[in-house]
């Protein structure tokens, strides 16, 4: 039985239990029940007038404090991810970018345990709880906490990067800032260090 269970049945069985969630909320209420939690007065909100922005209509940032509050305080609002603004409404760019940063969070952390690990469902478990915990405990604006298994990855696995290795960086440095990832950028490097002395 278990030779007709495939890496790729096991990636497919933990992201359905990544979305069951959204299932559930589906089934019984009709809607995606979101987190209010810093969402109603911060993300949502910034996204919106980004949104706007991108869209043309530059006076909607006058919301903010009367007019005070410049466009250029919108920190998210160069990260070209909000390229989908111009396609996606509020609602499903929200929940585009949530999923998208989960199924971030499961694979660069799948691929970072494939190589320190030999078995591959150890890899796939602690990659669904990384992809868990990193999106609801910790809630990420920017790309950094998901992609950070990923940059351990590099810095413990490469000694020579390719050119999609420097796409991805330049990619998730584009989507993300020292204020919202700076859990990341602080705890790279000595768990980097800490692989690798594990390593030798």
């Amino acid at each position: 039985m278990t030779r007709f269970i495939t890496t790729r049945h096991l990636h497919i069985f933990a992201l359905a239990i990544l979305s069951i969630y959204y299932f559930f909320c589906l089934l019984f209420f009709g809607e995606i029940i979101l987190n209010p939690h810093d969402n109603l007065d911060h993300n949502i909100v910034y996204n919106h007038i980004i949104s706007k922005i991108y869209s043309g209509q530059s006076e909607s940032i006058k919301i903010f404090l009367s007019g005070e509050f410049k466009w250029y305080f919108l920190d998210e609002i160069f990260y070209p991810i909000n390229i989908f603004h111009l396609i996606l409404n509020d609602k499903i760019f929200y929940f585009f970018e949530e999923i998208l940063k989960k199924i971030l969070s499961y694979l660069s952390f799948y691929i970072l345990a494939k190589s320190l690990l030999k078995n591959k469902l150890h890899c796939i478990l602690g990659a669904l709880i990384y992809a868990t915990t990193a999106n609801m405990i910790l809630a990420p604006s920017g790309y950094g906490i998901p992609l950070m298994p990923y940059f351990l990855y590099l810095l413990t696995s490469k000694e020579i990067f390719k050119l999609k290795h420097y796409i991805i960086i330049l990619l998730v440095g584009l989507n993300s800032s020292l204020v919202h990832d700076y859990l990341a950028l602080v705890s790279i490097i000595p768990l980097a260090f800490l692989l690798n002395k594990k390593k030798i």
